[in-house]
């Protein structure tokens, strides 16, 4: 499914697309991924989220067959815990 440029701000409303293989939400204005968000993808294999405003990376841990995931140009920070 494809719903780029839609200006959509949160993921929600895909409890009944559990077969569901791949999904374009590029170019919108997704902030947060939230727990319920991918929820019920267990079959998404391909994720495209590019040109978004996303911050943090969490709640992905339940698309397991998850092996494409597109997220280039958001605001993705990295926090590195240095050891010494």
């Amino acid at each position: 499914m494809v719903f780029s440029g839609n200006e959509i701000s949160k993921v929600e409303g895909l409890e009944s697309l559990r077969n569901l293989r791949e999904l374009v939400l590029d170019k919108n204005k997704i902030r947060v991924i939230t727990e319920t968000s991918f929820f019920f993808q267990t079959n998404l294999i391909e994720l495209h989220l590019e040109e978004n405003r996303i911050r943090e990376l969490s709640y992905f841990d339940r698309m397991i067959k998850l092996e494409k995931l597109f997220l280039g140009s958001n605001k993705v920070q990295v926090k590195i815990r240095m050891i010494s």
